[in-house]
């Protein structure tokens, strides 16, 4: 406190809080996707929905199988 140029221990905690602040991560915005993110997120996306609907249709296959009697 003595070699700092702050003499006041109020405006050292606010120097301390501004420091603070500014090197808390959420002080950086945060960034925002590219296009190529978002592209492929979309495709990324169908992939799921494709293999969610692969499965059912084999789900639904083995119904029917197990449906018909022998």
């Amino acid at each position: 406190m003595r070699r700092s140029v702050l003499r006041s221990p109020i405006r050292l905690r606010i120097a301390v809080g501004l420091v603070a602040a500014e090197r808390s991560p959420n002080s950086y915005k945060v960034n925002t996707p590219t296009r190529e993110q978002r592209e492929f997120d979309r495709q990324f996306a169908w992939f799921v929905w494709a293999i969610v609907l692969f499965g059912l249709l084999h789900v639904a296959i083995f119904a029917v199988l197990l449906a018909i009697p022998r």
